[in-house]
């Protein structure tokens, strides 16, 4: 084998997408998972791409303001949940129009993103111990 060769066969080894002896079960949560929003609410969207491609078990937990772009993204998966828009959303939506941008993102936006994490930890219990989930991922 060549210097060369040698090279390539490492590389090859480097990249390979299988994951072996590894019971990997990631479940990913976050407010958001969008290409259109953009910045950080594209990192989980991508994590659980990549990781899906790569044949880990992964779920993803999500509120529901980007259910369109998933399910044109990813038909038919069964592994996206999502935190239902509540009254209380939007309510609090609402009234954050009110208000300056930055005193409603830290006043009002603070507790709509509490109240979206509280429904996402009852969704995460049920899905951790449904499907025996052992890693879970908040990238944002």
């Amino acid at each position: 084998m060549t210097k060369g060769q040698s090279r390539v066969l490492v590389h090859k080894q480097l990249t390979e997408h299988r994951v072996y002896n590894m019971n990997l079960r990631v479940l990913i949560a976050a407010e958001h998972a969008s290409a259109k929003f953009g910045g950080e609410a594209a990192l989980p969207l991508h994590y659980y791409r990549i990781l899906r491609q790569r044949g880990i078990p992964t779920w993803l937990v999500v509120h529901e303001r980007t259910r369109a772009e998933l399910e044109a993204l990813f038909p038919q998966d069964q592994h996206i949940a999502y935190v239902p828009d509540t009254i209380w959303h939007r309510m609090l939506w609402q009234l954050g129009h009110l208000l300056p941008t930055r005193l409603s993102y830290f006043t009002l936006g603070l507790v709509m993103r509490l109240l979206t994490q509280l429904t996402q930890r009852q969704i995460i219990r049920r899905i951790v111990k449904q499907e025996q989930i052992n890693i879970i991922h908040q990238p944002i």
